[in-house]
C-alpha cells in the first residue's frame, strides 16, 4: 500500500523525484570558436545522452566569458536537480579558463527566472550584466571551489 501511495504523490508532483547524477550520463563536447567574444575555441555545445544512447538534454556555455547559453532537458529528466549540476560543470571550465563570473542573459520574466533566482548567489541585474553586454540577466561570481555549492532540492529550470 505504501508503494501505491509513493506513486500517487510523485504522478501527482506532491514528492520531489530523486535528484540523478550527471556523472552517470555520457557528456558528449563540441569545442568551437567564441566569434562573439574573439575566444578562440571558447564556446563549448554539450549534448547528454544515457549509456544506452537515449537522449537526455543538451547545453551550452562560453567558458572564457562565462556565459550560459542555454540549458535543455528532455521532460523525463526534468525537476532531478540536473541543471544545478550542469551549472556546476559549466563553472569547472570557465573557472579554468579564467572567468571570474558566471552569467545569464535573461529577462525578469524570462525562462530561466526560475531557476537562477534562488540559486546560489545569483543576483539581477537590470541592464550591463557583463561588461560589452548591455542586457539584463543573472550573474554570479565562480566560486574557488564549484564543489561546496549544495544541490538544492526543488530548484530548476523547468
Amino acid at each position: 500500500m505504501d508503494y501505491f501511495i509513493d506513486f500517487v504523490l510523485v504522478v501527482l508532483n506532491l514528492k520531489p523525484r530523486p535528484p540523478l547524477h550527471l556523472s552517470t550520463f555520457v557528456i558528449s563536447r563540441v569545442i568551437s570558436d567564441d566569434i562573439v567574444n574573439s575566444i578562440p575555441a571558447g564556446k563549448y555545445s554539450c549534448v547528454i545522452h544515457t549509456t544506452h544512447g537515449m537522449p537526455v538534454g543538451d547545453f551550452g556555455y562560453s567558458i572564457g566569458a562565462g556565459e550560459v547559453l542555454h540549458i535543455n532537458l528532455e521532460d523525463p529528466y526534468r525537476h532531478q536537480a540536473l541543471e544545478q549540476q550542469i551549472l556546476i560543470y559549466m563553472m569547472h571550465d570557465m573557472a579554468n579558463a579564467g572567468a571570474t563570473h558566471v552569467w545569464k542573459v535573461c529577462t525578469a520574466r524570462g525562462d530561466y527566472v526560475r531557476l537562477f533566482s534562488h540559486l546560489w548567489s545569483f543576483s539581477y541585474k537590470g541592464e550591463n550584466i557583463f561588461p560589452g553586454v548591455e542586457a539584463s540577466g543573472y550573474i554570479m561570481e565562480i566560486p574557488e571551489d564549484t564543489r561546496k555549492l549544495p544541490i538544492l532540492p526543488g530548484i530548476g529550470l523547468y
